[in-house]
């Protein structure tokens, strides 16, 4: 088994980039990709570890582009020289630059409007964040999905996935879920003491339904163009690959993208709802490379994906390229 899309601590990831090479051992991949938010940063102590593991490993990057959704994976480039090159100095400034400022809105906005908490036993929580707690990084929405997580866990035993808490109070979607599903079917293993497993988690924790609790609009403009993105990964002798599709990418964008000279497409990802006999057919009409990752963030912030598991049959894949 192979993944090419996993992230590590150093951008939304849960794990250190030695815990997730264990991890990928662990779980039987043959190779895999660190391919951070925005960042490099990790990928030295992915070397080092993975060499001395004796575990296959792609150098990657996962780069927000455009002003949308849209995220360019990027492979094989030679990492070091792109660090020192200042273009990609300039574009990593410029994104963690936007998204501390937008954190910071958060958590002003968290403690004017704290979430508030009460366990069956009548004890009242809320939920705030400070801008410390997050350290000197760029911050995603992911991370205070994260930080959400551990309060509620510590505060009412209940484990969440991030994604969906992120979700959740972030973007007032998955409402209907956390306010139908009971909380021993969410997670097997909550405190009984301090909730009741047939109610809900929304019981509890005191949310409306379609209210984007301290929801602050990313300025998208600190993001680099597609076509910025994919020349400053060819520049350093990578290919670049369209993530996710069928997650914030048109099929339009796509061929787009296709235009500006992106490799292939990332075709066999948990996220791609319905469309993988789509991209399939576009990737073998154009000879294009098709890739597989789960975009996994770690054990607990992705408990319901598997390393190198995507859920499809994997087609031609990153290992009929030579790495340089």
């Amino acid at each position: 088994m192979k993944d090419f899309h996993v992230h590590t601590a150093y951008s939304d990831g849960e794990h250190s980039p030695r815990e997730v090479i264990q991890y990928a051992i662990k779980a039987g991949l043959e190779e895999v990709a660190i391919t951070d938010h925005d960042t490099l940063d990790g990928l030295e102590e992915a070397i080092q570890t993975a060499n001395q593991l004796n575990m296959a490993l792609i150098t990657g990057i996962e780069l927000s582009v455009d002003a949308n959704s849209s995220h360019i994976l990027g492979y094989f480039f030679n990492y070091k020289k792109m660090q020192e090159d200042p273009e990609y100095q300039e574009i990593i400034s410029k994104i963690r630059r936007a998204k501390r400022t937008r954190a910071a809105e958060i958590c002003e906005k968290s403690k004017l409007d704290p979430i508030l908490m009460q366990d069956k036993q009548g004890n009242n929580y809320q939920i705030t964040f400070d801008l410390e707690d997050f350290g000197d990084r760029a911050i995603y929405t992911g991370h205070f999905g994260a930080k959400m997580c551990q309060v509620v866990e510590q505060n009412l035993g209940v484990r969440l996935d991030v994604y969906d808490a992120t979700h959740l109070f972030f973007k007032a979607k998955k409402y209907e879920k956390f306010a139908t599903t009971k909380i021993k079917d969410l997670d097997p293993n909550y405190n009984s003491a301090k909730v009741d497993g047939e109610k809900t988690l929304l019981d509890y924790v005191k949310l409306e339904k379609d209210n984007k609790y301290w929801h602050v609009s990313e300025d998208k403009s600190a993001y680099p163009s597609a076509k910025e993105a994919i020349d400053l990964i060819h520049k350093h002798g990578g290919i670049a690959i369209i993530a996710h599709p069928d997650e914030g990418t048109t099929r339009e964008r796509v061929e787009f993208y296709l235009g500006l000279g992106a490799n292939g497409i990332e075709v066999y990802s948990p996220k791609n709802n319905g469309g993988i006999p789509y991209y399939e057919g576009l990737v073998k009409k154009k000879h294009l490379i098709a890739t597989q990752g789960t975009d996994w963030h770690g054990k607990t912030y992705s408990p319901n994906k598997i390393l190198g598991f995507t859920g499809a049959k994997i087609g031609k894949r990153l290992d009929a390229i030579s790495a340089w």
